[in-house]
């Protein structure tokens, strides 16, 4: 699995996408992330990308040109991957208004794409002309790859992480990366970790066996005891599982 991500902030991914176990599958090149800073591809002498809105309104929007001189620029370095002939691309740009992001998708994205490309909008939005553009390139990209042999499958969505808007797209991006990650094999070193393959319960516990805490002050409080549930201590699977349905079902 191959991430791009065309951003103004692309460090903020780049750290975040380093670390723990996506890190360590680009370490294993089970994975690689690379990220575009969107400043330079842009022809504004003053280096900026965005501008204020047709319309009226507050805020400025992120302008298309920029934005498809990196899109143009990440194909390149997937046109350059000769090793993968048949080349299945999926761009993501991000809308408030959007299908919301599942962790049904992410199993899905994992098994149908090779390619993930982010657009990372930031204050108000992208240009909406932005998603017409991309299409227009990758229907003439696939007429033209296919002359060397290249199969080329490719869809543009729009997607949201949730009913709430954010600064930029970088989180998302993140969110993204993490959860559909997860879902490639050896990815994670123990595919039990998937919470879906399991009875994941909302009460987890982890050593020690018992906490003590003195709540209050010395003089006047008392020392409470905090006990790990006799079930998950029993070793019986069963009944664990049993105990986990039901705290799944109460809650």
């Amino acid at each position: 699995m191959k991430y791009f991500t065309i951003s103004l902030f692309p460090e903020s991914i780049d750290f975040y996408t380093n670390q723990s176990i996506l890190g360590r599958a680009q370490k294993n090149k089970i994975i690689t992330v690379k990220s575009f800073q969107l400043r330079d591809f842009t022809k504004d002498k003053h280096g900026r990308t965005d501008g204020k809105v047709y319309g009226g309104g507050p805020g400025m929007a992120l302008w298309v040109e920029p934005i498809i001189n990196t899109f143009e620029k990440v194909l390149k370095e997937i046109e350059k991957d000769k090793k993968v002939l048949e080349k299945n691309i999926l761009v993501v740009n991000f809308v408030p208004n959007a299908k919301i992001f599942t962790n049904k998708l992410a199993k899905e994205y994992s098994q149908k794409y090779n390619y993930l490309i982010f657009i990372c909008g930031r204050y108000e939005g992208v240009d909406a002309r932005v998603n017409k553009v991309i299409k227009d390139i990758l229907l003439q990209k696939k007429k033209d790859w296919k002359e060397n042999g290249v199969i080329l499958s490719s869809k543009i969505e729009n997607i949201s992480v949730g009913d709430f808007v954010l600064t930029g797209g970088e989180i998302p991006t993140m969110i993204m990366v993490d959860a559909i990650s997860r879902q490639i094999p050896q990815v994670l070193h123990d595919n039990e970790s998937l919470e879906e393959n399991r009875v994941a319960s909302s009460e987890i516990y982890a050593r020690p066996e018992i906490y003590e805490k003195l709540i209050g002050d010395r003089k006047t409080g008392k020392i409470k005891k905090y006990k790990v549930p006799k079930v998950l201590l029993s070793g019986h699977h069963q009944n664990i599982e049993n105990w986990r349905k039901e705290k799944n079902l109460k809650k």
